[in-house]
């Protein structure tokens, strides 16, 4: 199938710095296959399509050239609602409008070690949680930025912002943020065997670890996660 040189352009525009072989493993085809379609050779099918679509956060037919937008439209409240009164925010929920109240919360770095995880400097900024996901008495909600592919088997690609329940248990087979005895800090699936946790990436590219129990700090279990623009 002969390529779109059209999508050829956008997915070298998208790719950035990151190489062929970094998007091709996570998107799970080759890279001389990844390579065919930047070089309009050929045409990835429904399904790449759509999954290159999700890893570079793009619609479909913003990849396809047929449309120069890369996020779909959405309907959205003007700004100047913060402006509005109680009964006018009631006649916008009476038109169909969903107010939600969002909160600020901190963006963590994860690539630490050997340092307080989420000691203020490592805050990078900031992102809007919905307030009725968190406990405000508590704040028991944080984020932090996703720094590798290790997790893009469960959707959680780079640059990711993770929003993470703060506790410190975890049940078998939840996605957490641990901290290891050395210090460092990842995102990883959590299996219990007895007195060891397996620290599960989903990603094959990446080996799992086994540690003792007592030698792990779970800092919290991972909620959602969405794409930050750079």
């Amino acid at each position: 199938m002969a390529g779109n040189p059209a999508l050829g352009r956008r997915l070298a525009q998208l790719r950035g710095n990151k190489t062929q072989e970094e998007v091709a493993t996570v998107i799970g085809i080759s890279r001389a296959r990844y390579s065919h379609y930047e070089t309009g050779r050929s045409e990835p099918d429904n399904e790449v399509l759509q999954a290159l679509a999700k890893y570079y956060a793009v619609t479909v037919d913003f990849l396809l050239g047929l449309n120069q937008t890369p996020k779909p439209k959405e309907s959205t409240v003007s700004t100047d609602i913060v402006k509005k009164s109680f009964s006018d925010l009631k006649d916008l929920a009476k038109d169909g409008f969903k107010i939600i109240k969002m909160v600020a919360v901190p963006v963590y770095k994860l690539d630490v070690k050997g340092e307080e995880i989420l000691a203020e400097s490592n805050i990078i900024g900031w992102h809007y949680v919905p307030a009725d996901k968190m406990d405000y008495k508590q704040m028991d909600c944080i984020c932090f930025k996703v720094p590798d592919d290790s997790m893009s088997g469960s959707g959680l690609y780079m640059d990711y912002i993770v929003t993470v329940k703060k506790q410190t248990t975890a049940e078998d087979g939840q996605v957490a943020i641990v901290k290891t005895k050395d210090g460092s800090a990842r995102i990883r699936r959590v299996r219990y065997f007895n007195d060891e946790v397996l620290l599960d990436p989903d990603n094959p590219r990446y080996q799992s670890e086994r540690v003792n129990i007592n030698d792990l700090d779970i800092i919290g279990v991972v909620t959602d996660a969405s794409f930050e623009v750079k």
